[in-house]
């Protein structure tokens, strides 16, 4: 069993940086500031699809064994917010991205960060199933960086 305290706060402290980028993105879309959005943009779809891409390759595949439920809704959320991504980018190209759009995949992404940490986080850093093991030697390793 792995101390979960570290390991949480860091996923949780990756939730407040992607929540962060969202809202500079939202402020920056109501004033389309074009280099700035795009340097914004950039670094918020390179951080949540980080974040989602490891939870589902570490963590997922052992959560769906012991709580299947669990990982059916939240690998549901994840395809919502890669859709989501996916139209607001469409959008930023066509200089259309609305901030009321960001401001719903913060909500959104907020909500389901509540539900990770009591549904994945907790139960990865207790977990002694390889996946999951993995993970917590990556974040650990990202801590000590």
């Amino acid at each position: 069993m792995t101390d979960a305290a570290p390991i949480v706060k860091s996923l949780l402290e990756d939730h407040a940086r992607i929540d962060a980028l969202l809202s500079r993105l939202a402020n920056e879309a109501q004033g389309e500031v074009r280099p700035k959005i795009e340097t914004t943009w950039d670094a918020l779809e390179r951080a949540l699809l980080r974040h989602l891409d490891e939870e589902e390759v570490y963590l997922f595949p052992e959560l769906a064994k012991e709580r299947p439920e669990d990982a059916a809704r939240l690998a549901s959320d994840h395809a919502r917010f890669r859709h989501a991504l996916g139209e607001i980018g469409i959008a930023l190209e066509l200089h259309a991205v609305r901030s009321e759009v960001i401001d719903a995949l913060a909500r959104d992404l907020r909500a389901h960060a509540a539900q990770e940490d009591v549904a994945l986080y907790r139960w990865a850093a207790a977990s002694e199933a390889p996946g999951p093991r993995a993970f917590v030697s990556r974040m650990q390793r990202r801590l000590a960086a």
